[in-house]
């Protein structure tokens, strides 16, 4: 008997002993989703269609960076970065719609130092809607379009492409219990999800630093297509499209672009290296803090390039 006795006794004790070590755990992640609240806040948090487009949902405030220098980023009602948009006035207005990848989204820069902010105060009786978005390609932009456009009765399109957007491309979103349980739990705990954008950031930046560029290749020979069928997508529609090929140093990337938008018909602005010049020039940064995404400088200096051409174009 005091053989079973000391056996229940030792198992009471280990089970005591687990119950502890859960309990201590437990206020130590409590702890750490406090602080991770208080200093960085919430989290963006993403939907993914099934055709593989991630896009913000609408109204909310927060993080999309682990880096906290970062500012956070408000997204509005109808899921774009910056205010909310009137939609009982938004056909009766003069809209411009930007579509782009982190560029355009306006990486590192507060809501006043994106590119349709800057383009907005040269238009203030228009509306002008930031659909970019960090990771986007050319086909996640055109999805994103589809997606939203039943917004819009007319308007103009900007699209701003880098010439990484011909290489990201849509994939088809594959969902898993597995998958879709952590999601939930990122959307739910503030350090969880800090955390995993931190680890997997950083993997990110190890592989992107041994990845071959392809900078250089002729991408309009091979992915062009795409642009004229949406430019002819958007005329039907009864909207305008405008090209903005981005690039800090004049390569063949802009000379390919001219040469591409002259034989197809297509509005483009393809001298954005020039406007680079002018920040530099100036004595202002071109880059921003990450030497990679541009300034607050630069994308004032790429909105009065594309304000000047929308005032040209009489649109």
């Amino acid at each position: 008997m005091s053989g079973t006795v000391k056996n229940t006794q030792k198992t009471k004790s280990k089970l005591f002993s687990v119950i502890v070590f859960l309990i201590i755990l437990l206020i130590l992640f409590l702890i750490l989703e406090l602080i991770a609240r208080l200093v960085v806040g919430n989290r963006l948090i993403v939907k993914v269609e099934p055709d593989g487009l991630f896009q913000f949902k609408p109204n909310q405030y927060g993080w999309y960076s682990y880096m906290l220098r970062i500012p956070h980023a408000r997204i509005n009602n109808i899921g774009a970065r910056g205010e909310d948009i009137n939609l009982s006035t938004i056909n009766e207005t003069r809209k411009f719609i930007f579509l782009g990848d982190s560029f355009t989204f306006g990486w590192e820069r507060k809501e006043n130092e994106t590119i349709p902010s800057y383009f907005q105060k040269e238009f203030s009786d228009s509306v002008s809607i930031n659909y970019g978005n960090g990771g986007f390609g050319i086909e996640h932009m055109i999805s994103s379009y589809n997606f939203h456009k039943n917004l819009f009765n007319s308007g103009t399109v900007i699209m701003i492409i880098i010439e990484d957007d011909f290489y990201r491309h849509l994939v088809p979103y594959s969902g898993s219990f597995l998958k879709e349980t952590f999601w939930k739990i990122k959307e739910k705990s503030s350090a969880i999800a800090w955390i995993w954008a931190a680890v997997t950031g950083t993997i990110d930046q190890i592989k992107n630093k041994n990845r071959s560029n392809p900078h250089g290749l002729d991408v309009f020979n091979t992915s062009g297509e795409m642009l004229v069928k949406f430019n002819q997508q958007v005329k039907n529609e009864n909207k305008t499209l405008l090209l903005v090929f981005y690039e800090y140093n004049d390569t063949n990337y802009s000379n390919y672009a001219g040469n591409f938008c002259q034989r197809n018909g297509l509005r483009c602005i393809t001298d954005v290296p020039y406007s680079m010049h002018l920040v530099s020039e100036s004595g202002y940064p071109v880059f921003s803090e990450d030497k990679g995404h541009p300034s607050e400088y630069a994308n004032e200096a790429v909105a009065q390039r594309i304000t000047k051409y929308v005032y040209n174009l009489g649109n």
